[in-house]
């Protein structure tokens, strides 16, 4: 039996510490439980959020911050504090790259040192870092979930990915966390199809963009347990301060 553990969006520097806190603890326990044969850890992007680089902040006091190495070396700490199996990269984690070729492409390229891979020191483990959305589980695909259009609704970005791709998925990107579902085909052969956003770990009120300074956002996580070819999901909700339930027992930074 495999435990699937899906961490959400994280945005270093801006990074909930209750949130890193609570996950590396369950993250442990689990890999040290005997329940399990394989504990599979994933993060499903945005893990950093290089606001540095970001078009927002292009000509602005952002871009001349100096902050930018700080967010790299504390995103590669925690790659190491939770030894991911895979990162799906997302719109955030693409930035320096999408910067360096528009602003700067003498210095990019295939070979450059600028790639995601060699700013976060990860080239030794080429499956990593996932480009693209890829099977994550029986049934299941793991996304970003900037693919397609935003829903303000939880949940909805995802199960629309899903109806496309015909099969559930697990994304980011909404900073909301919630799960639609549909059942189709005749008797005998239903199956649900499931979207699921697994919502954010980062401190809201560094969310200064957020007008309202109460954005519709959710903590979570995802859990999946694949037995026997099938695959049984979970939509951990948490509390504003990262606490969770998960099999009967209250999870607290």
């Amino acid at each position: 039996m495999k435990l699937i553990i899906v961490l959400a969006d994280l945005q270093v520097p801006y990074q909930d510490p209750k949130y890193i806190v609570v996950m590396r603890n369950f993250v442990q326990e689990m890999r040290a439980s005997r329940q399990f044969d394989q504990v599979e850890v994933g993060q499903i992007g945005d893990l950093m959020d290089q606001p540095e680089v970001g078009r927002w902040n292009k000509g602005a006091a952002g871009e001349y911050s100096g902050t930018f190495w700080s967010s790299v070396k504390a995103t590669r700490e925690i790659i190491q504090l939770f030894n991911f199996d895979w990162i799906k990269v997302g719109n955030h984690d693409r930035r320096v790259e999408d910067y360096i070729a528009k602003y700067a492409p003498a210095i990019g390229g295939g070979d450059s040192e600028w790639t995601l891979e060699k700013l976060l020191e990860v080239r030794g483990n080429p499956r990593l870092l996932r480009h693209q959305p890829f099977k994550m589980a029986p049934g299941w695909i793991a996304a970003h979930g900037d693919e397609g259009g935003l829903s303000q609704v939880a949940g909805q970005t995802a199960f629309n990915l899903s109806k496309r791709w015909d099969a559930s998925v697990v994304c980011g990107h909404t900073h909301r966390a919630g799960s639609v579902s549909t059942t189709i085909g005749m008797a005998g052969k239903r199956r649900r199809i499931t979207g699921m956003e697994v919502g954010n770990g980062m401190l809201e009120a560094s969310a200064t963009y957020i007008k309202s300074a109460a954005p519709n956002w959710q903590k979570g996580a995802g859990i999946f347990v694949v037995d026997k070819g099938q695959t049984y999901d979970q939509l951990v909700m948490m509390t504003p301060d990262c606490r969770f339930v998960y099999d009967g027992r209250v999870y607290k930074p």
